[in-house]
């Protein structure tokens, strides 16, 4: 019953309709437990390897629903994927993306430990790693387009634009609108719609004035 809910959801809203193909290890009754609100398991190690899982193909998806400027994406290039810090996908990442494309472009996952590093990919996810480090870099990044996801609470208050939070026993996300446009990227309603909590962003005359 939980997969025909959870299929069902995804078919209608179109969004992460794949998943289910990538997570070959999560199942459609974990995608129940995070799109459908139904109530998790505890949290158990096991469980705790498939949050992980389930992060990484958040990540994977996540490239098909951002707007990057033009120059950013240009024609047979790849969408380069981050990780910053200490890497909490364990391959879960490497394994979400393999064999796979998003608009109509591969992905490709490096190592950041410079702003150089991360001026150079598309998307950067924060691990754990020293604050003051993570401060610096997502100030460097403050006005480039590259899209910032972490899953800590210091990188949702140092200006991170994507951060998974655990909403009782589920995995969600929140966005911050403002920063997102502030470096000039556009995520699309279908991945607002399934954010816990969407930050608004400022008014174009505001934005304006800020620049």
């Amino acid at each position: 019953m939980f997969a025909r809910r959870a299929s069902g959801l995804l078919n209608r809203q179109g969004y992460f309709v794949t998943v289910a193909k990538v997570m070959t290890r999560i199942g459609r009754l974990l995608l129940g437990v995070l799109l459908c609100n139904v109530p998790a398991f505890s949290l158990t190690e096991q469980q705790a390897a498939l949050e992980r899982e389930l992060k990484a193909v958040y990540v994977y998806n996540l490239a098909k629903y951002v707007e990057w400027p033009v120059q950013r994406l240009k024609p047979q290039s790849a969408i380069v994927i981050g990780v910053q810090g200490k890497d909490p996908f364990g391959g879960a990442l490497a394994e979400a993306v393999r064999g796979r494309t998003a608009q109509d472009m591969q992905l490709l996952i490096r190592k950041v430990t410079s702003l150089q590093d991360a001026i150079g990919c598309h998307i950067v996810f924060f691990g754990s790693g020293p604050a003051a480090k993570m401060r610096a870099l997502l100030d460097g990044l403050h006005t480039v387009p590259v899209l910032t996801v972490g899953d800590s609470e210091e990188f949702a208050k140092a200006g991170g634009m994507i951060v998974f939070v655990r909403d009782g026993e589920k995995v969600r996300f929140d966005i911050a609108l403002t920063v997102v446009e502030c470096a000039g990227l556009k995520i699309r309603t279908p991945l607002l719609r399934l954010a816990r909590k969407v930050t608004p962003a400022a008014p174009a005359n505001e934005r304006k004035a800020a620049k």
